[in-house]
């Protein structure tokens, strides 16, 4: 997936002092965002809450493209649900628009053409809704913040399928929502997958990780998103135990120091 430096320096006092480290900071759902509480509210039958909608972390259902992280969110919208329904936290903590924060990007996957929505919540209640183009396929959505420059805020809401009138339910899934002053492109988000190698795949009692940038940390997660080893590293290369592992299809997610990462599949015997 694909991450920026400051935001791994700093990820742990981002989230217990409740501010946000930097403008470019990436909840990925994999190191930031994955444990966060997550309020959900109209997304059910007659524009209930439903909590059970919503599964953070959820297995990326299609690891290609511009998306080839493990892990992301999956966000159920009833057929009766409210047009608004969506999710909300205020683990980001208090932070200001300013220059270098105001363009706010995020991936989504979705089963239905409709409008997404960013909600920033503080004194103001700013909501910029972007749609989709493109169903069943990862997509990167731009939300422009740049009239809030100087306002703060604390809770950050997603919409993940905001029609006029709701006629129907949808499946939303959502990734690596970044902060940033809209000059980065979308590959600097995440390392080359092919500058990262895990063999030999099927592997049985070792397996092999390398990159061409030095490796911080490795964590192998099974199809439904759920990490099942994490190993420290540093280097460009490093043997995995993966004896005790079941057999089964996994990722394996290689983070680099210089704050990218990229995700591999293997298969265990």
């Amino acid at each position: 997936m694909k991450k920026f430096t400051k935001l791994f320096l700093f990820a742990a006092a981002f989230v217990a002092c409740g501010t946000v480290a930097n403008a470019q900071s990436n909840i990925d759902f994999e190191t930031v965002g994955q444990s966060w509480t997550w309020t959900v509210f109209a997304n059910g039958p007659s524009g209930s809450d439903v909590a059970t909608n919503l599964t953070v972390p959820f297995a990326n259902p299609s690891a290609t493209g511009i998306n080839t992280s493990a892990n992301c969110a999956k966000f159920i919208e009833d057929p009766t649900a409210a047009p608004w329904g969506g999710f909300w936290s205020g683990n980001i903590g208090s932070f200001t628009i300013n220059a270098t924060n105001k363009i706010v990007k995020m991936m989504v996957y979705k089963d239905v053409i409709s409008p997404v929505g960013v909600k920033l919540e503080g004194t103001t209640f700013p909501q910029v809704l972007v749609p989709n183009t493109k169903v069943n396929e990862w997509e990167l959505l731009i939300f422009d913040f740049s009239g809030n420059i100087g306002q703060t805020f604390s809770k950050l809401t997603l919409l993940p399928d905001f029609p006029g009138t709701r006629t129907s339910g949808s499946t939303t899934y959502i990734d690596n929502i970044t902060f940033g002053n809209g000059t980065t492109a979308v590959k600097s988000v995440s390392a080359d997958v092919n500058a990262v190698s895990c063999y030999p795949n099927p592997a049985i009692n070792q397996l092999t990780v390398s990159a061409k940038s030095e490796i911080s940390q490795v964590v192998v997660r099974n199809l439904l998103g759920q990490t099942v080893k994490t190993v420290a590293i540093n280097g460009l290369q490093k043997s995995i135990d993966v004896s005790a592992i079941a057999a089964g299809n996994y990722f394996v997610s290689v983070k680099l120091a210089n704050g990218q990462s990229a995700t591999q599949k293997f298969v265990k015997l």
